[in-house]
């Protein structure tokens, strides 16, 4: 029987990288992005720095590698048509899905945000995919303007939504706390719904039941 090698280094290749990243977010969050050095990152992983340097060149490499891994979705959520029935389900839907990949990538993003501090690219990394976030929800707000008859501007619709996409970004969410994740987008709700209502001068999101 003829093995097809190509096809089994591959795998094992990908299961190596899938190890070290893994490692990777576990020093990260140890010592932080300062206080993290390759060799923490092999012993995390139980490899030599031999395997590392095969995949990556330094520990910025497989930050970006990671940064990726959140940079995606983000972007996805942005580029995506909003389907929602109304307003309201549409920005529920939004900051749901938002919260979602920020909890799931909390430590990721902890440490992009830290690499920040020190290194410019990082800097433009994180605010461009919040960019691109923000432009899709002014580009939202604005056709519901015209709807409404509102007399805001744009520039006055981007301050405002700047303002709630950072906070939405900075919220911190618990994995796997189902009743916290909720309590979260309800918030979330209450305080755009609020925003968007007194920018536009009428009520186009409805508040959470409950609340």
């Amino acid at each position: 029987m003829l093995v097809d090698t190509d096809w089994t280094y591959a795998g094992k290749a990908q299961r190596t990288k899938a190890t070290l990243r893994q490692a990777a977010r576990a020093a990260f969050t140890q010592h932080g992005w300062s206080g993290t050095r390759v060799k923490d990152i092999t012993a995390a992983a139980a490899v030599s720095h031999g395997t590392f340097y095969t995949y990556y060149e330094n520990r910025e490499a497989i930050l970006d590698d990671l940064i990726s891994e959140v940079i995606t979705p983000l972007l996805d959520l942005a580029a995506a048509p909003w389907r929602a029935q109304t307003p309201t389900e549409g920005l529920r839907s939004i900051i749901e899905a938002f919260l979602e990949v920020h909890r799931d990538s909390a430590d990721i993003i902890a440490v992009w945000r830290q690499a920040a501090a020190e290194q410019p690219r990082y800097e433009e990394s994180w605010s461009g995919v919040h960019e691109a976030f923000t432009n899709r929800i002014v580009q939202r707000l604005e056709g519901l303007a015209r709807v409404v008859g509102a007399t805001c501007t744009s520039e006055s619709i981007r301050d405002v939504v700047r303002t709630l996409v950072t906070m939405a970004a900075n919220n911190e969410i618990t994995p796997g706390v189902e009743l916290r994740r909720a309590r979260a987008a309800d918030t979330m709700m209450v305080i755009w719904g609020g925003a968007i209502n007194h920018l536009l001068g009428a009520r186009v999101i409805e508040r959470p039941k409950g609340l």
